[in-house]
């Protein structure tokens, strides 16, 4: 199939584990450590909460959608997309820093 369809092969493949993957952004739910401000959501686990260091613009979440499940045509096609100017603010707590989280290399 990947020779036929390389844009949509690595994804509708039988074997393949597909896991609903979602940045959120929330001020108002943000509690430390128990509900980041901003988090990754993995799969339907209703308490998945991973901290991550702000939010994420919307140029990187397409980024990072294309680069990670489509590489392959990313590399061949999208070579001269030119990146987001947007940078968010850090929302990360000195708490959660100090635990396992992601960093988002745009944030300052």
């Amino acid at each position: 199939m990947y020779e036929n369809d390389e844009l949509y092969g690595d994804v509708v493949e039988r074997n393949v584990v597909t896991v609903p993957i979602r940045f959120d952004f929330d001020r108002a739910a943000g509690v430390d450590y128990e509900h980041p401000v901003s988090h990754l959501t993995m799969g339907q686990y209703r308490n998945c909460r991973i901290p991550v260091s702000g939010g994420v613009s919307p140029f990187f979440f397409i980024n990072f959608v294309l680069r990670a499940f489509y590489n392959t045509p990313f590399r061949r096609f999208c070579g001269d997309i030119r990146e987001g100017a947007l940078t968010l603010q850090p929302t990360i707590t000195e708490r959660e820093r100090r635990h396992m989280h992601l960093r988002v290399s745009d944030l300052t």
